[in-house]
Protein backbone atom coordinates (compact mmCIF):
# COMPACT_ATOMS: atom_id res chain seq x y z
CA UNK A 1 0.00 0.00 0.00
CA UNK A 2 1.18 3.65 -1.01
CA UNK A 3 2.75 4.81 2.01
CA UNK A 4 0.19 7.95 1.51
CA UNK A 5 -2.53 5.82 1.35
CA UNK A 6 -1.68 4.53 4.46
CA UNK A 7 -1.03 7.21 6.73
CA UNK A 8 -4.36 8.83 5.43
CA UNK A 9 -6.40 5.58 6.52
CA UNK A 10 -4.49 5.86 9.99
CA UNK A 11 -5.19 9.42 10.34
CA UNK A 12 -9.47 8.74 9.72
CA UNK A 13 -9.24 6.06 12.11
CA UNK A 14 -8.01 8.23 14.89
CA UNK A 15 -11.19 10.16 14.70
CA UNK A 16 -13.20 7.53 14.64
CA UNK A 17 -13.48 6.93 18.59
CA UNK A 18 -14.95 10.76 19.03
CA UNK A 19 -17.19 10.14 16.40
CA UNK A 20 -18.24 6.80 17.37
CA UNK A 21 -18.97 8.42 21.21
CA UNK A 22 -21.66 10.53 20.27
CA UNK A 23 -23.50 8.26 17.74
CA UNK A 24 -26.08 7.49 19.99
CA UNK A 25 -27.01 10.71 21.65
CA UNK A 26 -28.31 12.38 18.41
CA UNK A 27 -26.66 16.13 18.12
CA UNK A 28 -29.48 17.48 16.65
CA UNK A 29 -32.01 16.60 19.36
CA UNK A 30 -29.48 17.61 21.92
CA UNK A 31 -28.71 21.47 20.63
CA UNK A 32 -30.69 24.38 20.25
CA UNK A 33 -30.12 26.04 16.08
CA UNK A 34 -27.43 27.78 16.77
CA UNK A 35 -25.81 25.83 19.05
CA UNK A 36 -25.75 22.44 16.66
CA UNK A 37 -23.94 24.87 14.31
CA UNK A 38 -21.16 25.53 16.98
CA UNK A 39 -21.07 22.32 17.62
CA UNK A 40 -20.68 21.55 13.40
CA UNK A 41 -18.17 23.82 13.21
CA UNK A 42 -15.82 22.81 16.16
CA UNK A 43 -16.14 19.25 15.34
CA UNK A 44 -15.18 19.97 11.64
CA UNK A 45 -12.49 21.98 12.87
CA UNK A 46 -10.71 19.45 14.63
CA UNK A 47 -11.26 16.81 12.27
CA UNK A 48 -9.82 18.83 9.25
CA UNK A 49 -6.71 20.23 11.73
CA UNK A 50 -6.15 16.54 12.59
CA UNK A 51 -5.76 15.72 8.61
CA UNK A 52 -4.15 18.98 7.98
CA UNK A 53 -1.46 18.18 10.42
CA UNK A 54 -0.58 14.69 8.84
CA UNK A 55 0.21 16.33 5.91
CA UNK A 56 2.18 18.98 6.99
CA UNK A 57 4.22 16.59 8.96
CA UNK A 58 4.55 13.86 6.55
CA UNK A 59 4.45 15.40 3.42
CA UNK A 60 5.41 19.07 3.97
CA UNK A 61 5.89 19.58 -0.10
CA UNK A 62 2.30 18.80 -0.53
CA UNK A 63 -0.87 21.22 -0.71
CA UNK A 64 -4.16 21.05 0.66
CA UNK A 65 -7.02 21.85 -2.03
CA UNK A 66 -9.15 24.84 -0.79
CA UNK A 67 -11.56 24.94 -3.39
CA UNK A 68 -12.29 22.61 -6.58
CA UNK A 69 -9.87 24.70 -8.71
CA UNK A 70 -7.07 23.78 -6.40
CA UNK A 71 -6.98 20.55 -7.41
CA UNK A 72 -6.63 20.42 -11.19
CA UNK A 73 -4.60 23.85 -11.24
CA UNK A 74 -2.13 22.78 -8.67
CA UNK A 75 0.98 21.50 -9.59
CA UNK A 76 3.32 18.96 -7.85
CA UNK A 77 0.98 16.71 -5.29
CA UNK A 78 -2.54 18.19 -3.96
CA UNK A 79 -4.71 16.56 -1.44
CA UNK A 80 -8.46 17.31 -1.12
CA UNK A 81 -9.61 16.20 2.79
CA UNK A 82 -13.26 15.78 3.30
CA UNK A 83 -13.55 14.93 7.15
CA UNK A 84 -17.62 14.01 7.66
CA UNK A 85 -19.21 12.95 4.10
CA UNK A 86 -22.63 12.25 5.30
CA UNK A 87 -22.76 14.69 7.96
CA UNK A 88 -26.51 15.45 8.43
CA UNK A 89 -26.54 11.19 9.17
CA UNK A 90 -23.77 12.02 11.56
CA UNK A 91 -26.15 14.47 13.33
CA UNK A 92 -29.43 12.44 13.44
CA UNK A 93 -27.18 8.97 14.20
CA UNK A 94 -27.32 6.94 11.40
CA UNK A 95 -24.90 5.20 10.15
CA UNK A 96 -23.73 6.41 6.70
CA UNK A 97 -20.78 8.90 7.19
CA UNK A 98 -16.81 8.62 6.30
CA UNK A 99 -13.96 10.79 5.84
CA UNK A 100 -13.05 11.20 2.28
CA UNK A 101 -9.14 11.83 1.23
CA UNK A 102 -7.93 12.18 -2.47
CA UNK A 103 -4.48 12.74 -3.68
CA UNK A 104 -3.60 14.51 -7.07
CA UNK A 105 -0.64 15.24 -8.98
CA UNK A 106 -0.57 17.38 -11.86
CA UNK A 107 -4.27 17.64 -11.46
CA UNK A 108 -4.95 13.90 -11.77
CA UNK A 109 -6.47 11.95 -9.10
CA UNK A 110 -3.93 9.14 -8.04
CA UNK A 111 -5.61 7.33 -4.68
CA UNK A 112 -8.58 7.72 -3.09
CA UNK A 113 -9.71 7.02 0.55
CA UNK A 114 -12.85 6.83 1.87
CA UNK A 115 -12.90 5.34 5.55
CA UNK A 116 -16.71 4.12 7.20
CA UNK A 117 -16.13 5.42 10.86
CA UNK A 118 -18.70 3.25 12.58
CA UNK A 119 -18.39 -0.24 10.42
CA UNK A 120 -14.39 0.36 10.24
CA UNK A 121 -14.13 -0.29 6.28
CA UNK A 122 -11.16 1.57 4.52
CA UNK A 123 -11.74 1.99 0.74
CA UNK A 124 -9.00 2.68 -1.06
CA UNK A 125 -7.81 3.11 -4.44
CA UNK A 126 -4.38 3.88 -6.37
CA UNK A 127 -4.47 4.44 -10.30
CA UNK A 128 -3.69 1.39 -12.23
CA UNK A 129 -3.32 -0.56 -9.39
CA UNK A 130 -6.99 -1.45 -8.21
CA UNK A 131 -9.80 -0.95 -5.51
CA UNK A 132 -10.04 -2.69 -2.19
CA UNK A 133 -11.82 -2.65 0.85
CA UNK A 134 -10.04 -4.20 4.42
CA UNK A 135 -7.63 -5.88 1.73
CA UNK A 136 -10.29 -7.71 -0.06
CA UNK A 137 -10.08 -6.71 -3.88
CA UNK A 138 -13.01 -4.91 -4.89
CA UNK A 139 -14.99 -5.52 -8.30
CA UNK A 140 -18.31 -3.80 -9.76
CA UNK A 141 -21.44 -5.96 -10.43
CA UNK A 142 -22.23 -8.06 -13.33
CA UNK A 143 -25.94 -6.48 -13.67
CA UNK A 144 -26.78 -6.48 -17.25
CA UNK A 145 -30.41 -5.45 -17.07
CA UNK A 146 -31.19 -1.69 -16.72
CA UNK A 147 -34.47 -3.18 -15.95
CA UNK A 148 -32.46 -5.12 -12.84
CA UNK A 149 -30.56 -2.09 -11.66
CA UNK A 150 -30.40 -0.31 -8.68
CA UNK A 151 -28.79 2.89 -8.42
CA UNK A 152 -27.69 5.16 -6.11
CA UNK A 153 -29.59 8.44 -6.38
CA UNK A 154 -27.93 12.29 -4.78
CA UNK A 155 -28.87 15.57 -5.14
CA UNK A 156 -26.49 17.87 -3.96
CA UNK A 157 -27.86 21.33 -4.64
CA UNK A 158 -30.82 22.44 -5.26
CA UNK A 159 -30.95 22.21 -9.31
CA UNK A 160 -34.03 22.89 -11.66
CA UNK A 161 -33.47 19.47 -13.47
CA UNK A 162 -32.96 17.12 -10.56
CA UNK A 163 -36.54 15.89 -9.73
CA UNK A 164 -36.65 15.29 -13.44
CA UNK A 165 -33.25 12.74 -13.84
CA UNK A 166 -34.55 11.03 -10.89
CA UNK A 167 -38.19 10.91 -12.30
CA UNK A 168 -36.32 9.76 -15.46
CA UNK A 169 -34.19 7.07 -14.20
CA UNK A 170 -36.88 5.93 -11.69
CA UNK A 171 -38.69 4.64 -14.61
CA UNK A 172 -35.81 2.50 -16.09
CA UNK A 173 -34.40 0.85 -12.74
CA UNK A 174 -35.31 -1.37 -10.41
CA UNK A 175 -34.67 0.80 -7.63
CA UNK A 176 -33.39 4.14 -6.49
CA UNK A 177 -31.58 4.40 -3.09
CA UNK A 178 -30.25 7.96 -1.60
CA UNK A 179 -27.96 6.97 1.16
CA UNK A 180 -27.08 10.75 2.21
CA UNK A 181 -23.56 9.76 1.62
CA UNK A 182 -22.37 10.45 -1.83
CA UNK A 183 -19.07 8.75 -1.16
CA UNK A 184 -20.01 5.99 0.39
CA UNK A 185 -22.37 5.47 -2.65
CA UNK A 186 -19.34 5.68 -4.92
CA UNK A 187 -17.66 2.68 -2.61
CA UNK A 188 -20.84 0.36 -2.80
CA UNK A 189 -20.66 0.59 -6.88
CA UNK A 190 -16.97 -0.41 -6.58
CA UNK A 191 -18.07 -3.11 -4.14
CA UNK A 192 -21.25 -4.51 -6.50
CA UNK A 193 -23.65 -3.68 -3.79
CA UNK A 194 -24.90 -0.64 -6.09
CA UNK A 195 -24.98 -1.30 -9.79
CA UNK A 196 -24.25 2.75 -10.38
CA UNK A 197 -24.52 5.94 -8.77
CA UNK A 198 -25.65 9.46 -10.16
CA UNK A 199 -24.91 12.42 -8.74
CA UNK A 200 -26.50 15.40 -9.98
CA UNK A 201 -25.11 19.24 -9.16
CA UNK A 202 -22.80 21.52 -9.91
CA UNK A 203 -20.33 20.26 -6.78
CA UNK A 204 -18.21 17.51 -8.53
CA UNK A 205 -15.29 17.50 -6.31
CA UNK A 206 -16.65 14.24 -4.10
CA UNK A 207 -17.58 12.11 -7.20
CA UNK A 208 -14.29 12.98 -9.14
CA UNK A 209 -12.05 11.81 -6.31
CA UNK A 210 -14.58 8.93 -5.32
CA UNK A 211 -15.09 7.70 -9.00
CA UNK A 212 -11.57 6.70 -8.58
CA UNK A 213 -12.75 3.70 -6.50
CA UNK A 214 -15.05 3.03 -9.45
CA UNK A 215 -12.83 2.26 -12.33
CA UNK A 216 -10.24 0.66 -10.56
CA UNK A 217 -13.05 -1.79 -9.80
CA UNK A 218 -13.77 -1.99 -13.18
CA UNK A 219 -16.60 0.51 -13.67
CA UNK A 220 -16.84 3.31 -15.85
CA UNK A 221 -17.27 6.92 -14.91
CA UNK A 222 -17.45 10.24 -15.79
CA UNK A 223 -18.26 14.07 -15.29
CA UNK A 224 -19.39 16.87 -17.93
CA UNK A 225 -19.76 14.53 -21.08
CA UNK A 226 -23.65 14.46 -20.34
CA UNK A 227 -24.01 17.55 -19.00
CA UNK A 228 -22.47 19.53 -16.48
CA UNK A 229 -24.80 18.78 -13.62
CA UNK A 230 -24.83 14.72 -13.41
CA UNK A 231 -21.76 12.87 -12.90
CA UNK A 232 -22.70 9.08 -13.16
CA UNK A 233 -20.47 5.95 -12.46
CA UNK A 234 -21.40 2.36 -12.62
CA UNK A 235 -20.97 -1.24 -14.07
CA UNK A 236 -20.16 -1.17 -17.85
CA UNK A 237 -23.52 -2.48 -18.86
CA UNK A 238 -25.69 0.16 -16.39
CA UNK A 239 -23.43 3.12 -17.00
CA UNK A 240 -23.54 2.81 -20.67
CA UNK A 241 -27.59 1.89 -20.51
CA UNK A 242 -27.80 5.15 -18.00
CA UNK A 243 -25.61 7.06 -19.94
CA UNK A 244 -27.75 7.06 -23.41
CA UNK A 245 -31.20 7.32 -21.55
CA UNK A 246 -29.52 10.94 -19.57
CA UNK A 247 -28.25 12.33 -22.78
CA UNK A 248 -31.05 15.22 -23.84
Amino acid sequence: MEGSVRIALRTARQQAPQLIQAHDRPPVSRFSPKGLQEYVHQLRSRLTSAFHEMVQTHFPDHKIANDSNDLTKQSGYCWFIEPLCGEENFLRSLSDYCAVVGIFHQGAAQHVVIYHYLDDLEYHASKDEGATVNKIRLRVSNTSSISRAVVAYAHQDSTSNSSKYQERVHTLVRGLRCSGCLALDFARVAQGKLDACMAVGANQVIPSVASLLVSEAGGFSTSGSINKEIFLAGNPQIFAALESELID
